[in-house]
Order: structure tokens, then sequence, then C-alpha cells
């Protein structure tokens, strides 16, 4: 792996780093590889417009 020199600063409540630890713990990792796994490894959908979604759901089922 190579060497991490960058450093990512953020800010939580005190309720998401206990739920942020415990989810690493219970996939036995610490914390740093538990964010920086779930931050790369989650696909993230960009929604321009709450019509367009609107608009698909309303067409849902109208197929014959």
């Amino acid at each position: 792996m190579a060497d991490k020199t960058k450093r990512i600063d953020i800010r939580v409540t005190e309720n998401q780093l206990l739920q942020i630890d415990k989810l690493a713990e219970k996939v036995s990792m610490n914390r740093s590889e538990f964010l920086i796994s779930s931050a790369l490894n989650k696909q993230i959908s960009i929604i321009k417009s709450g019509k367009e979604i609107a608009f698909q759901l309303s067409k849902i089922g109208t197929n014959t």
C-alpha cells in the first residue's frame, strides 16, 4: 500500500463517531480503513431534479 501523506479532517457529532466506530469494529477495521472503504466503494447517485424522479416513478407499471 502506498504511504498515506494526505489528511482529511471532518466534524461529526459524538453519536456519529460512536456509530462509525461501532460499524468499523463490526467489520474488523479501524476507523480510517472503514471510512476510506465506505467512501470509495459506494455508488453515489446525483439527483439533478426531483421532477425527473417523480416522472419516472409515475411511469412504473404503465408499460403493458
